[in-house]
């Protein structure tokens, strides 16, 4: 059972989609709050493993980091009108599990609920193509290593950090490295606690720049992989 909250304004999310996803089965609907002071007492009453928020709301920045600091255990999907690649690195940087344009359809949100349940990213179309972008930014050799020094990790890090950038789930990254995923989990908290981050995502993004400056290029090697199941950003 996915626990989810909704911290939006009335006019942020169609009302059929969050009537649609009080009817499924595997979702329960904890609470909805237009203001955003009513957010943490929500939290903690009903403890969420999800919630979807709306980006645009007055101050929503900070109340994402808090989200993040207070509960990290619950993922956090952006709502948003904006597209704009610095708006959804900055999510991504705050904490955001997912990015979502307000105007996604109803399969696009079930299916970004459940990539982020399985511990993938979701995008919305335009919001990945914008990151696609800053990720080709990235690739240009324009830091230098005195500015942007990359973290001392282990080759299976490394190699999980490949996988990740390539949009794998934590299932995914255990089946195609062999290991279970648990330890999946375990290399994650380290790789986190390496790169100071609170996201995959963040993690992925501070990776894809360090090897911007080995390379000319943020392509992962993966010559030795298995062959992966079809999947788009990040789906199970």
């Amino acid at each position: 059972m996915v626990r989810v909250g909704f911290i939006l304004n009335q006019a942020s999310f169609s009302n059929e989609i969050v009537n649609r996803l009080a009817q499924e089965p595997l979702i329960r609907c904890l609470f909805f709050v237009t203001d955003p002071k009513e957010a943490f007492l929500s939290i903690k009453e009903h403890a969420p493993t999800i919630i979807l928020m709306d980006f645009e709301l007055p101050g929503s920045p900070d109340l994402l980091a808090q989200i993040k600091d207070r509960f990290p255990e619950v993922s956090v999907i952006v709502l948003s009108e904006c597209l704009d690649r610095e708006c959804i690195v900055d999510a991504f940087k705050i904490g955001a599990s997912g990015y979502l344009h307000k105007g996604s359809n109803y399969p696009e949100v079930i299916r970004s609920i459940s990539e982020v349940q399985a511990g993938g990213v979701p995008l919305s179309g335009g919001a990945a193509r914008s990151l696609v972008d800053f990720y080709r930014k990235a690739s240009q050799p324009t830091f230098s290593r005195q500015t942007l020094p990359q973290p001392r990790i282990s080759s299976r890090e490394r190699d999980v950090l490949n996988y990740l950038c390539e949009g794998m789930s934590n299932k995914q990254i255990a089946t195609n490295l062999g290991i279970s995923y648990e330890t999946v989990c375990v290399h994650l908290k380290r790789i986190y606690e390496k790169f100071e981050v609170r996201s995959r995502t963040e993690a992925v993004l501070k990776h894809l720049q360090s090897r911007s400056l080995e390379r000319g290029s943020i392509r992962p090697d993966f010559s030795h992989r298995q062959k992966p199941q079809d999947f788009a950003i990040s789906a199970e």
